[in-house]
């Protein structure tokens, strides 16, 4: 039986205009794109493994429009009830791409890490008037109806500001907000505090407003599968998005399908993966966490690459992970349904 897929991300292609630092897909080519081949390849294998959720992202999924148009329309066919996001940074919107999306039921993910200062200081090559063509797109997708959400990443350079940054995407009303630390940032505890700190602000706010759902819980609730199908534009797929941020070498240890090669057939990679995920979740009798599951995946990365600051960070990061899932769970329990 094939183990249970939570997410299916979709990275169509490697290119993008602009440079977040903070970007989780890190050394990926700007030359690759998804290719038919891998897609049906895809497509052959998710029809025996069921509906799950798809998230297309990239680099920048609306520099390739007519691909990932296409790619929307054959999932949407496919699985006509299936959760469907384009993740984008929002400066290449269209009136035409919001047409389409609403068509398909598609949600639209954009990446607002608060106000200009935050934007432009974690967004490197963002244009003139960049800021305030993300704001535009995020009021024209919420005045056209398409399901909208937000991330907002938070680096220990900025952490300080997180409450304020928070109030800056209230005034943009930006919904369903993710807010979440850095990956393989250089967090350390004294950030971590501060994290802490406008984190509970924000849920203040959010409770003060009467409005759930504002701020997204997602990765503190239980994950919905096992593992990710995560195809990057080369058709190689990884079992969680943690994987892409590590360098090449270190990512490629953990390749457990190669759609543009094989059809749907696992790697030998796969069998001590697989191994390795089964005795992770064979450790409790509660299901884990979107969070814990993928910080799992990150610790086997971590242990092959061998890197010891990165692995003093790490530790730091799974420390303040738990902590902001504890934070939700108590306001999920403390709040009625």
């Amino acid at each position: 039986m094939l183990p249970a897929i939570d997410h299916v991300w979709i990275f169509i292609t490697g290119r993008c205009n602009v440079r977040c630092e903070h970007c989780f897909f890190a050394h990926k080519s700007e030359r690759l794109r998804l290719s038919s081949r891998s897609q049906d390849a895809l497509f052959r294998f998710l029809s025996a493994a069921g509906k799950k959720q798809f998230i297309i992202s990239g680099g920048e999924p609306f520099m390739v429009w007519p691909a990932t148009r296409a790619l929307l329309l054959r999932i949407r066919q496919a699985y006509p009830q299936a959760y469907l996001s384009v993740q984008s940074n929002g400066l290449m919107m269209k009136p035409g791409h919001l047409v389409t999306l609403k068509s398909m039921r598609a949600n639209l993910e954009l990446g607002i890490d608060g106000d200009e200062a935050a934007v432009a200081a974690s967004r490197r090559g963002l244009p003139r008037g960049g800021f305030q063509r993300l704001c535009a797109s995020l009021s024209a997708a919420r005045t056209a109806g398409v399901g909208l959400s937000t991330t907002m990443t938070v680096t220990p350079q900025n952490v300080a500001n997180l409450s304020d940054n928070f109030m800056a995407l209230l005034g943009l009303r930006a919904r369903a907000i993710e807010i979440h630390p850095a990956f393989m940032a250089q967090w350390r505890r004294a950030e971590s505090r501060l994290f802490l700190q406008g984190y509970r602000r924000a849920l203040a706010s959010e409770l003060r407003m009467g409005e759930r759902g504002l701020i997204s819980r997602e990765y503190s609730l239980p994950a919905k599968g096992v593992w990710d199908m995560v195809i990057l534009p080369d058709g190689k797929v990884l079992a969680n998005w943690t994987f892409l941020s590590f360098p090449e070498h270190v990512r490629e240890q953990f390749v457990v399908m190669d759609l543009s090669k094989r059809d749907g057939e696992f790697l030998p990679a796969a069998k001590s993966y697989f191994s390795a995920l089964r005795k992770f979740l064979g450790q409790g009798s509660a299901p884990v966490s979107y969070r814990r599951l993928s910080n799992f995946n990150a610790s086997l990365a971590i242990s092959a690459w061998g890197n010891p600051q990165s692995g003093r960070c790490f530790k730091e990061y799974v420390r303040l992970c738990d902590e902001i899932e504890q934070i939700d769970l108590a306001t999920i329990r403390r709040r009625p349904a």
